[in-house]
């Protein structure tokens, strides 16, 4: 799918999207450097998209199930039983 020195990008933390080069590919995985910092992962093939299109498209799939997430885990536990280290002062 990719060739090494291609460009590709993937969707980080389900909130934006990260242009890497692609440096080479390991079985069912890649190895990729990021454009902007110069670091590098290794990831697996169906995360990586052709296009920032591509990937902006599949971003706005996963943000409203991101949002439903996060709703569910605050509305999940009670707010009368649980208080921040804030809220007694430590």
């Amino acid at each position: 799918m990719f060739e090494a020195e291609s460009k590709a990008y993937f969707i980080a933390n389900n909130l934006r999207t990260i242009e890497v080069s692609v440096v080479k590919p390991v079985d069912d995985a890649y190895i990729v450097r990021f454009a902007d910092s110069g670091g590098g992962i290794r990831i697996r093939a169906n995360r990586l998209y052709e296009s920032k299109e591509a990937a902006d498209k599949a971003l706005d799939g996963n943000k409203k199930t991101a949002l439903d997430r996060k709703v569910y885990k605050t509305t999940n536990c009670p707010k009368e039983l649980f208080h921040s280290p804030h809220y007694y002062g430590w």
